[in-house]
């Protein structure tokens, strides 16, 4: 089954794709944030905007996918 991680860079992602591909899953990460990638072994990395369509629907999404939606808005900090 493939497994699709929207927000995967995160920090549950971190975690939740490595232990996916342990158990012999394919593993597709889509962020917005591409950062130092070599804690993702056998992971496909695909830049994805989730509050633009075009950038979801490039993910090329399948009907048997699972799909995790790890991601969020973040927030600019609060100025005092």
């Amino acid at each position: 089954m493939r497994h699709v991680i929207f927000g995967g860079d995160g920090f549950v992602g971190r975690h939740l794709a490595p232990k996916l591909v342990a158990d012999g899953e394919e593993v597709v990460v889509a962020d917005i944030v591409k950062s130092d990638l070599a804690h993702y072994r056998d992971v496909r990395f695909i830049k994805c905007d989730v509050t633009d369509l075009g950038s979801v629907a490039a993910v090329g999404l399948k009907a048997d996918d699972m799909v995790y939606n790890l991601s969020a808005k973040m927030l600019s900090p609060i100025q005092v």
